[in-house]
Formats: C-alpha cells, structure tokens, sequence
C-alpha cells in the first residue's frame, strides 16, 4: 500500500511466464545442495581427525608408559642396554647408563659415536661375538654368549651378552 496526496493505493507486482522462463536457474539448488555436501565432508574431516588426535593420545601415554617402565627395569639391571648396528664395529644408536659401571667408560662417549660397542669386547672374542650375531641374523632367535669385557682401566671382566636381532630394510 502506498498514500499518495491522501489517497491509499495498492500496488501488485507480477511477472511475466516469459520472465520467469528466463530467469529460472538451478544455480541456487546447486548452491545448496553443494554447500550442505562440503559442510557433511568438513564435518566427518573433523570427526576423523578429531578420533585420530584421540587415539594419538591414548598411544602416546601407552608409550609413556612403556618407556617408564623399560626405565625401571634399566636401572635395576646389573649392566647394560643397548641397541647397535648390526655389523661391526657395532656402533651404538643407544645404550642404557649401566654400561658405565660395567665398562668405566660414560655412557655419553657411546652416544656421541666417539666409541663404538667394539671397543669393550675383548679382541679374542670378536670374532664369536660377529658370529652370533650373524647368525642370528640369518634365522631370527636370540643369541647368547659369554665373552671378555675390557674395562676403561685395562681390568677384564667376563660377561654374558644376550641379544636379538630386530632391523628392517632402514
């Protein structure tokens, strides 16, 4: 409605068919339809993710964990642990603190790569040492063997080394 010089009018707008034939467009359908179908994709983006972060979290506190409790167990153990290549000259990716007290020798100077598991092992028992490894590569069960350790002040201890091999292609 609309007053003009006191008057009330009524307009009516209408289109025309043929108006309506041009003007029609399935664009704002698509519109629709396409935003609701990226909203349901964002949606279970966020719910997968959102259910990875958690089980992320679950596995990190288990790793928490275990390596809490291989802590533990390290510290209890009359020598050491570790873990090297698995060819001569053994060089060392890790090895616990006990090696200090089993050798003499800080454990700092096997993780700087400043020495190497060889120079521990008695030069006599080198070579069984490199065949039970080798050996042990070849079929996957545990070796253990019993060999001579020299000491940062030249004292030879004996000692049994246990061991497996566990690697990949890396």
């Amino acid at each position: 409605e609309l007053s003009v010089d006191g008057h009330i009018w009524t307009l009516q707008f209408r289109s025309s068919p043929e108006f309506e034939a041009s003007t029609v467009s399935r664009l704002p359908l698509i519109i629709r339809f396409g935003g609701m179908a990226l909203d349901l994709m964002l949606f279970f983006v966020l719910f997968i993710n959102t259910n990875r972060l958690r089980t992320i979290r679950e596995l990190t506190v288990r790793l928490e964990l275990s390596d809490e409790n291989f802590n533990r167990l390290e510290e209890h153990l009359s020598g050491a642990v570790f873990r090297v290549k698995p060819e001569f000259p053994w060089q060392v990716q890790y090895i616990g603190h006990g090696i200090e007290a089993l050798t003499g020798i800080p454990q700092e100077r096997f993780l700087m790569k400043e020495l190497s598991l060889d120079r521990v092992i008695h030069p006599d028992d080198q070579a069984r040492f490199t065949a039970a490894v080798t050996e042990a590569q070849t079929r996957p069960a545990a070796f253990d063997i019993t060999l001579r350790i020299k000491r940062e002040d030249d004292r030879i201890l004996w000692g049994n080394l246990r061991g497996r091999i566990i690697y990949d292609d890396a």
